[in-house]
């Protein structure tokens, strides 16, 4: 059996799904994330007919031209859930309540634990729609989202999506799927909610929740991908195959930890706080591992070349027993495709918003893309630290809101080339957490030796001290001996 029309991303006939690692330099790495169905999907990956493929005869191109998995925390909520990107229609207040309901009637109807997260976000190129689902149902969440849009939009105009059922089942057959006869798309209400939760059935892993429990309930982190879950992070991590899990009680429990994490983002300087970072913790005494988009590191070694600024990245550097320390670069791209790959980290930095890499992903502004950058925040956990810089006013103007869009506002940290920013001095006054750079006038600096010898000219400056220092004390006991006599 395949799994029809899992994670598309379709205009007639185009669809991706699997994930790549955020702009990849190196090509081939791509990978796909989350719970996969327990049997070879032909539709996991679609592709837009090249010329000289056989294509069937259609017609309608269908509402939307992305439809993807949320493995982790994500621009739209701090959970695993399922996006479209609606194009090409009018996306109105009415169809989106529409589509609402139906979302909340199939969650209702599969019996997903909590109240689910929908969310509607409107940019230039159309809106984007997702829900969240849990980790192990996430290709029949995109399945559900997929249906409730091409529902509302049959029943509000029939005249003009009355072919919509066959565009989707054709686009099944064309993508090769098995299921495209025994378990096609459907349209209508009944049969549609019946077909998902058949797809439910088979995506379910309770295996799999009950050791993600046993791993939160020890307040350990965990990551997930197609072929493995890892129980704690570097040193303190195992490992386990997606397809033969341990029972809980065989899992290693007392030797599995977290390790100190830290996540860096923003438009510019990533890669350079990464290796600071990184260089501060080995100064430290740490091995730290780190990756970014030079490559993937470990306490000096270079394990790979390349962009590794994503998801793969992240997860090769927190599962390598090596690492006692992380520093992980997060690129945007990764973000807004999948979400962030790991669900706790101890420290965020992001560096600065620029206009970089806009119109993609609905992203068409400063304020949407320092949304995503601030992602990140939503993985800090409460003893922890979020770092941003107080010399941009994007960000400073976004840090307030974080604790109504995640319900809670991590620490933060400001950092500003001028330490008598104002932020900085009133958060010093606070208490808080801040570096600032302050620069000296220059009728109070000295003059710089320009012999081209550094080393030399700092001996001898050590040797001046020196001799001011045994003159002084010269004098401290003279004048000592003077006082007792």
């Amino acid at each position: 059996t395949g799994w029809p029309g899992a994670g598309r991303g379709l205009v007639a006939h185009a669809e991706i799904v699997t994930a790549t690692d955020s702009c990849c330099r190196g090509r081939g790495r791509g990978e796909a994330v989350g719970v996969q169905p327990r049997w070879h999907d032909p539709r996991r990956a679609w592709h837009p007919l090249r010329s000289g493929d056989r294509r069937l005869t259609v017609t309608l191109a269908l509402p939307f031209d992305d439809s993807r998995r949320l493995t982790g925390n994500n621009l739209f909520f701090a959970s695993t859930g399922a996006v479209l990107e609606v194009v090409g229609i009018d996306a109105d207040a009415a169809l989106v309540a529409q589509w609402r309901a139906r979302v909340a009637r199939a969650v209702h109807r599969l019996g997903w634990d909590g109240e689910p997260r929908i969310v509607a976000r409107r940019h230039a190129k159309g809106m984007s729609l997702a829900v969240t689902a849990p980790f192990d149902q996430l290709f029949t969440a995109t399945e559900l989202n997929e249906w409730a849009l091409c529902s509302a939009l049959h029943d509000r105009d029939p005249s003009h999506w009355g072919a919509l059922k066959e565009t989707l089942v054709a686009a099944a057959i064309e993508s090769g799927s098995a299921s495209a006869d025994t378990l096609p798309p459907a349209i209508d209400e009944e049969p549609a909610l019946a077909r998902l939760e058949k797809l439910a059935a088979a995506e379910a892993r309770p295996d799999l929740r009950a050791l993600v429990d046993a791993t939160e309930s020890r307040e350990l982190p965990w990551l997930l991908d197609d072929e493995l879950i890892s129980i704690g992070c570097g040193a303190g991590s195992r490992s386990f195959p997606s397809s033969s899990l341990p029972f809980v009680a065989d899992v290693p429990w007392s030797e599995l930890h977290d390790v100190p994490t830290a996540l860096v983002t923003g438009s510019n300087g990533k890669t350079t706080t990464v290796r600071l970072i990184a260089a501060c913790l080995r100064a430290a005494g740490y091995r730290p591992g780190y990756s970014c988009t030079d490559g993937l590191f470990i306490a000096g070694e270079t394990l790979d070349s390349g962009d590794y600024s994503g998801p793969v990245g992240a997860r090769t550097v927190l599962r390598e027993r090596r690492v006692d320390a992380a520093v992980l670069e997060t690129a945007r791209g990764g973000i807004l495709r999948r979400g962030l790959a790991m669900s706790r980290a101890h420290a965020a930095v992001v560096t600065n918003v620029s206009a970089d890499h806009l119109g993609e992903y609905g992203i068409d502004d400063l304020g949407a893309l320092a949304d995503v950058k601030l992602t990140v925040a939503s993985v800090v956990g409460a003893t922890g630290l979020l770092v941003l810089n107080a010399d941009d006013a994007m960000l400073r103007a976004k840090a307030g809101g974080l604790g109504l869009r995640y319900g809670r506002r991590p620490s933060i940290g400001w950092f500003s080339q001028d330490a008598e920013h104002n932020l900085l001095r009133s958060h010093r006054a606070a208490g808080g957490h801040r570096h600032g750079r302050r620069h000296l006038r220059a009728d109070r600096c000295r003059p710089v030796a320009r012999s081209g010898r550094p080393a030399r000219a700092r001996r001898q400056r050590r040797a001046r001290r020196r001799s001011r220092d045994r003159q002084q004390v010269r004098r401290w006991r003279h004048s000592a001996v003077r006082r007792v006599l």
